[in-house]
């Protein structure tokens, strides 16, 4: 849900023009359908799957967005936008732009450092851990630290080739499916902290490439920890269809308002359309097409690690699901948007389109 003033008033304009259209009912017997308009549907449809839902202990996931030196909005001063996405909801927040006024590329772990604990919690009820999802140029252990003590927030990320580490000693990796791929658990202490934190080598099956992970989280299964990092590509995606499919790539113009007003659209557009797709997920609605490629296309990397002697681990064999709004899903609401047509009519549309490549 909207938290600034601005997208306060942002999403209750939205709200205001849907419920604004007309919306009549059809007197035809043989039809127990609704002759409305979609765009009603799909801004109250937030009722149904608010992007903000309350979290359960361990269910507070979040993936940092950091843009590695590639701001997502290109002004005259380069302003970079931080976004934080959530990894159950799908749901993204904007955090803040990477100093607007003072400098032209301003540091991700700066910007971070700048928000509030509950900014940074999701809104997080207190008394419920969240996890965090860092990439590793943001990795600062003191404020990682502090970030666990004073806020219950516990990270993962990767270490950077410089760090520091000393090795105090080493865990029991549970044979389990999820710890497939997992060689080692280590207890790992940063010399500016000399807190113990836990390093996982994980080896990926496709390549036999071996990935370290780092988290102060003590409880969960190494491999889980490995599988919440590489969710962490779902925010990869959620820029590139800011960019390449919403085309948004640049502010409206120099000012704080105009660099803050495309990020505050964007969180708003790209979390309805999670809502309303969550919706036709529950009508039968799916991309059979797309789940169809990706199974074909698991089954032949399956093949392929076999074949070198590996195995597929569960947290890859297991865990498919799509990253983004697909091109045929926003070119379809484009379309329907405003059109005033029965809404199973619209519906068997997108049903058709899904079922073709």
């Amino acid at each position: 849900m909207p938290q600034s003033k601005a997208e306060k008033s942002i999403y209750a304009a939205i709200v205001r023009s849907a419920r604004s259209s007309s919306c009549t009912t059809t007197t035809d017997p043989n039809r127990s359908s609704q002759i409305v308009p979609l765009r009603p549907v799909f801004a109250l449809c937030q009722r149904d799957c608010p992007p903000r839902q309350r979290l359960q202990p361990s269910e507070a996931i979040f993936a940092e967005p950091a843009l590695e030196a590639k701001p997502l909005f290109y002004a005259p001063d380069d302003t970079g936008h931080v976004y934080l996405l959530n990894l159950r909801t799908a749901a993204i927040r904007h955090i803040d732009l990477c100093d607007p006024i003072f400098k032209r590329k301003e540091h991700d772990i700066t910007v971070i450092k700048r928000a509030t604990w509950d900014t940074l919690r999701g809104g997080t009820p207190k008394g419920h851990p969240v996890i965090l999802v860092w990439d590793r140029a943001v990795i600062d252990y003191r404020f990682l630290q502090r970030a666990k003590d004073q806020a219950g927030l516990y990270f993962i990320t990767r270490p950077k080739s410089n760090s520091n580490l000393t090795r105090s000693g080493l865990r029991d990796i549970a044979p389990t499916p999820v710890n497939q791929g997992v060689t080692s658990d280590e207890l790992v202490a940063p010399t500016s902290t000399g807190r113990i934190i836990r390093r996982i080598t994980w080896t990926d099956p496709d390549s036999g490439q071996s990935w370290q992970y780092l988290t102060n989280e003590m409880k969960l299964s190494p491999g889980l920890i490995v599988l919440l990092y590489r969710r962490r590509w779902d925010l990869e995606k959620v820029y590139d269809q800011f960019k390449n499919k919403f085309h948004e790539k640049k502010s409206w113009a120099s000012s704080l308002a105009a660099k803050t007003a495309p990020a505050v659209f964007l969180r708003l557009v790209h979390n309805l359309m999670v809502c309303y797709e969550a919706t036709l997920a529950k009508a039968g609605i799916r991309n059979v097409a797309e789940e169809k490629r990706r199974k074909k296309e698991l089954t032949k990397r399956t093949a392929k690690v076999e074949k070198a002697g590996r195995k597929m681990p569960l947290i890859i064999s297991g865990f498919q699901q799509l990253t983004q709004r697909t091109v045929k899903f926003i070119r379809w609401l484009r379309r329907f948007l405003w059109q005033t047509r029965p809404h199973d009519e619209i519906q068997r549309i997108l049903k058709k389109r899904y079922a073709t490549l």
